[in-house]
Parts: C-alpha cells; sequence; structure tokens
C-alpha cells in the first residue's frame, strides 16, 4: 500500500503515507508496525528512500519524506503501477528543492493540511504570466493559488499573485510571520487570504478547523 500511494497518488510525506494505510487497516498512523514498516520494508529493502526536511517555525520542526529508487519504481511496474512524479520529485525538478529544504518542507507540510481539510491539491501548478504559485487547491467550485511563504518583503509576488487571480493567498511558517506578510499586501492594497504552517499543525491533533486563518 505504501508502494502504491507513493506510485500512483505522488504522496511524499511519510505521516500522509501512514495515515492513509492506518485509515484501511484500523490501526494508529503512529504505531511502531507501521513505522517498522518503512524503517525495516521499503527502505532497507532498497525500493525507497528517506529524508528529514527541517522547517522554520517557532520550535525546531522538520518532516520525513519518502521517494521511491529506481527498484521501487521498477517493482511498481511489474505490479501494473506506472509511477507518476511525486510532489518531492516535482519541486526538486522545478523549484530547487534540494537547496531550498525549509521551503521544500512548508510546501508539502501546506499539500498534506489543505488534503485534509478537503482540498484537492496540485503542487507547483502551471499558469501564465509571471506568477509563479507553489500550490493550487481546489473545493467546491473554488480554484486558488498558493504561495508558500518562509520570508518577507515580497511586493512584485504579491501583485504577480493577484494579477494571477485577483487576491493573494499565503501560506506563512508562523502567526507572527502571516502577520507579517499580511501587513505587506494591506499596504499594497491588495485583497487576501491568509494561514500558516504552526496553527495547522496545531490543529491536527482534534478536528480540523478551516484551511483559511485570516481574510481580508
Amino acid at each position: 500500500m505504501a508502494l502504491y500511494l507513493i506510485a500512483k497518488q505522488g504522496l511524499s510525506l511519510r505521516l500522509e503515507i501512514l495515515e492513509a494505510i492506518a485509515e484501511v487497516d484500523d490501526v494508529k498512523a503512529r504505531s511502531g508496525s507501521l513505522k517498522r514498516m518503512i524503517v525495516n520494508g521499503l527502505i532497507p529493502k532498497g525500493l525507497a528512500t528517506g529524508n528529514n526536511l527541517r522547517m522554520h517555525l517557532s520550535q525546531p520542526a522538520q518532516i520525513a519524506v519518502l521517494h521511491l529508487t529506481d527498484d521501487g519504481k521498477d517493482l511498481c511496474r511489474i505490479l501494473g503501477w506506472e509511477p507518476v512524479e511525486s510532489e518531492w520529485e516535482r519541486l526538486i525538478r522545478l523549484h530547487r528543492g534540494n537547496s531550498q529544504g525549509a521551503h521544500t518542507a512548508g510546501v508539502l507540510a501546506f499539500a498534506y493540511h489543505s488534503r485534509r481539510r478537503g482540498w484537492k491539491v496540485e503542487v507547483l501548478p502551471p499558469v501564465e504570466g509571471k506568477s509563479e504559485p507553489d500550490v493550487l487547491v481546489e473545493k467546491d467550485g473554488q480554484k486558488i493559488y498558493v504561495e508558500v511563504e518562509f520570508g518577507s518583503d515580497k511586493p512584485a509576488k504579491w501583485r504577480n499573485l493577484a494579477d494571477l487571480q485577483g487576491f493573494v493567498a499565503i501560506c506563512a511558517a508562523t502567526e507572527d510571520k502571516r502577520s507579517k506578510l499580511v501587513a505587506e499586501c494591506k499596504l499594497d492594497r491588495l485583497k487576501g487570504r491568509a494561514t500558516d504552517i504552526e496553527t495547522l499543525i496545531q490543529e491536527s491533533g482534534g478536528v480540523v478547523g478551516n484551511l483559511w486563518h485570516e481574510k481580508w
């Protein structure tokens, strides 16, 4: 199942893969048996490799990423599953993902939390114009292009995104950084909505809330 989820759905976040398996098998996603399946099964057998990507939040944080090796992809083909490009692979190929580990982690984390809230997700969607959004999320007829931004002072980026869809959509690292990015947009008189990884993580222990935590 883990191979299938990586190969056919392009999932990269280990937690998301374990949660999908746990839902089917009626076990806890953080159970030792599932983690051992990855640590003692896929990786030592050369079918997958793992990375830990750090994020710059209020407290040190990291996410675990899985991706198929060539042998893993070959096995999937034998099983009749032609592997798609995973979200992690796409970020590496198109967005200098290896040299921007924190940003890559942020995009993958936002994609995961969006899906948990019922949104369909596309990482690095193709668009026309100057904007290069990190993620496209869709739900109930809404299509929203999103920038995952852990820095600040990006007025040109916000204007390009507003030109693309009429408003700005931002995912910051923390609530404090989110407030600073929102202030930048308001100063430029741009409408928008925003969220942040830290708040999304804090909500993950119970019933998930809205994807967006601020609109203006």
